[in-house]
């Protein structure tokens, strides 16, 4: 007669499930249930789904919420997805997050970042048009700030703006330019916004955008967090769309150009208290934005990614309100309905690296998974992936 199957159901909230071994992962292991249950039971298969509902008191505390808050229930859609292909587990320039990153004439450029508080940031510039295989158009820029900048591609020319220098709390709002990446020039010492850092940022409309930030990376709070809007066609002339848009003051969020309209995605505010964001909002104009939700199903992160890539909106990855990486993919359809994927194998959790929306896939690069790193890992879909697994 066979043996009946040995079943746990196991409910628990976020912090215990780290110290269980089950933590919502698709390749979750359970050695500490194994280590638990009698010596010859052993559960072969787990099944982890993510409720995050009535966090209770003390949990609470720890994320930083006020007793008896809750965060509403969220039973998200999960559709499997191909495995992350590792392209290089150390790219020639050094491990880093924080840096600036767009695509530019094709290929994928790295600027500057971060290595350590105590360390004077970097100024080199790297580009690639497979991941693999890195250049270093110079290993010094003139830029001094470009620790969490806005990095942007604007007709023809790559722009770096903004940004903060290390060691320090010093901000930038100089307007910088390059025609191939080497030799920059200083378009404006001084843009029409103030010294900021973690700026969202976007090319809309035939103009570069900067969306928010904060004035002062130690101290988040309600003069240093900036919720306005600008605009320029130029990089020195700036136009002050709104100074306070409907989205709360906050750095470290995204923002994507999605459906012809300017998407801010999550974000909040680091130190010295962290409080982050899961809404998603979005304008036609930069001037009214309409809330797509105040509570998307992912967890709230700072320091996460977003980009536009196959007809849809992604996040991946950033840090949670307890200070913890994270190492989900989200994709949505809309900015209100959202399907995690799940791959078997993937990056490590991490905050603050570079997520490049290329043709065929999805590129991420550097970032913190404790410590600093310069893997390149990327993502391909099949055509029809999404006629066959509906996603947000």
């Amino acid at each position: 007669m066979p043996r009946p199957p040995n079943i746990l159901f196991i409910l628990t909230d976020q912090l215990n499930a780290r110290a269980l071994g089950a933590t919502g992962h698709a390749r979750a292991a359970t050695p500490n249930i194994d280590r638990t249950a009698r010596r010859d039971v052993r559960f072969t298969r787990v099944h982890c789904v993510n409720l995050w509902q009535g966090w209770i008191t003390q949990t609470g505390d720890r994320y930083g919420l006020p007793p008896n808050d809750t965060v509403p229930q969220s039973h998200h859609p999960m559709k499997s997805a191909p495995d992350w292909q590792c392209l290089n587990p150390q790219a020639p320039w050094q491990g880093r997050d924080s840096q600036g990153y767009t695509i530019w004439r094709g290929e994928m450029w790295i600027l500057g970042g971060w290595f350590t508080p105590q360390t004077p940031n970097p100024r080199d510039v790297w580009h690639s048009a497979n991941g693999r295989d890195w250049t270093c158009a110079t290993a010094e820029a003139p830029w001094p700030h470009s620790d969490l900048p806005v990095t942007l591609a604007f007709r023809d020319r790559l722009w770096l703006m903004g940004g903060r220098r290390l060691p320090g709390k010093e901000n930038s709002n100089a307007v910088w330019s390059s025609a191939d990446g080497a030799n920059w020039i200083q378009e404006s010492p001084a843009a029409g916004w103030c010294p900021r850092v973690s700026a969202a940022h976007v090319v809309f409309q035939d103009r570069m955008w900067v969306l928010g930030g904060t004035e002062n990376f130690y101290e988040d709070n309600e003069h240093t967090l900036h919720n306005d809007v600008w605009c320029s066609a130029n990089g020195r002339d700036w136009t002050c769309v709104t100074a306070h848009a409907p989205w709360s003051p906050r750095a470290h969020h995204q923002a994507v150009v999605f459906a012809n309209k300017i998407w801010i995605i999550g974000g909040g505010g680091r130190f010295p208290v962290t409080h982050t964001c899961n809404d998603v909002w979005c304008s036609a104009d930069g001037l009214n934005w309409t809330q797509v939700t105040a509570a998307a199903e992912w967890v709230p992160r700072l320091w996460h990614s977003a980009v536009a890539w196959r007809d849809h909106l992604w996040v991946l990855g950033g840090i949670s309100q307890a200070i913890e990486n994270l190492g989900d993919v989200w994709c949505s359809r809309d900015g209100q309905n959202w399907t995690q994927l799940q791959s078997n194998v993937i990056w490590t959790p991490r905050h603050a690296q570079a997520v490049f929306a290329l043709p065929d896939r999805l590129v991420l690069a550097a970032g913190h998974a404790n410590p600093v790193n310069s893997e390149v890992w990327s993502l391909e879909l099949p055509a029809d992936f999404f006629a066959d697994h509906p996603a947000g």
